[in-house]
């Protein structure tokens, strides 16, 4: 089993901001970039008139794990829903997959940045030699940040490389998609789940108010976890990036 070496996590709530540091840090020499012209060719091409990512719409500093051959697989928390059995989601998927596209080579000489939502201990569990950033912050500034960019993000995933589609969740997916069009979102799934129908301005309290309650809740969570592979920095008021700098050993 892969130890994690040279493998940094930036762990964070959804709307904490994540991959805006990941861009930063990515400037720095021996940290591979993604680089790809969906991304933008460099960290700081944050602004752009096209790209096939459709969640950049939404937030202009989100980027994929485009890599030469095709894209680097997640960590589990983003396929908990079509895989729920964590084992065997890596060692049937992700640990072939990450070979399969190159990342153990790039590994080999560059440090690797890949933001997940999944908490610090966790990752250590599976990644024992890994870093992580651990990002917190205000919960009210997380909240509205998690509404006006991931609670719109696009939610019909296919995820074809690993039968995402045959999966329960994938054919609940295709239910939602036939019932109310393919282009729904994640507050859509919400509403689909509690209302049978599409998201509405009329359960912007409820759904507001379940995003924060499950936030302050991660919140508590992180502000407890302390380990000498860990980092915390908080979202909004910026890092101090010589910390960080000598933290990732760049």
């Amino acid at each position: 089993m892969w130890a994690g070496n040279n493998l940094l996590f930036i762990s964070f709530e959804q709307g904490g901001g994540g991959h805006k540091i990941g861009r930063v840090l990515s400037c720095l020499p021996n940290v591979y970039w993604y680089s790809h012209k969906d991304n933008g060719l460099n960290p700081w091409n944050v602004h752009f008139t096209h790209t096939e990512i459709r969640q950049r719409h939404a937030s202009k500093y989100h980027y994929d794990r485009l890599v030469p051959k095709g894209s680097l697989p997640p960590v589990h928390d983003y396929v908990k829903n079509f895989i729920p059995d964590e084992e065997y989601y890596y060692h049937k998927f992700f640990y072939p997959r990450f070979q399969s596209m190159g990342g153990f080579d790039i590994v080999k000489n560059q440090k690797l940045i890949m933001c997940t939502h999944s908490m610090p201990d966790t990752l250590l569990t599976r990644f024992p030699k890994a870093k992580v950033i651990n990002m917190i912050g205000d919960v009210d500034d997380v909240t509205d940040r998690y509404l006006q960019t991931s609670a719109i993000f696009p939610a019909f995933l296919k995820m074809k490389w690993l039968g995402g589609e045959n999966t329960a969740y994938g054919k609940k997916l295709r239910m939602i998609a036939k019932e109310i069009g393919r282009d729904f979102t994640v507050r859509d799934i919400w509403a689909w789940d509690k209302h049978k129908t599409k998201f509405a301005e009329k359960y912007y309290m409820d759904y507001s108010q379940e995003i924060y309650n499950m936030i302050r809740a991660n919140m508590k969570v992180r502000r407890k976890h302390r380990n000498e592979q860990t980092k915390v920095i908080n979202s909004f008021r910026g890092p101090r990036w010589r910390e960080l700098k000598e933290f990732i050993n760049c």
